[in-house]
């Protein structure tokens, strides 16, 4: 039961782990794309 316990902890962070580094490059992919567009306009 314990063990069992342990496992489903286990693949609970996993999944929150994915779908925040997902989010995280997601947001990142955006923030860059703005930037690159701006660039010109500093220039």
């Amino acid at each position: 039961m314990k063990r069992n316990k342990c496992i489903s902890y286990y693949f609970l962070i996993k999944r929150t782990a994915e779908t925040f580094f997902s989010w995280l490059i997601y947001s990142h992919k955006l923030t860059t794309s703005k930037t690159f567009s701006f660039f010109p306009l500093l220039e």
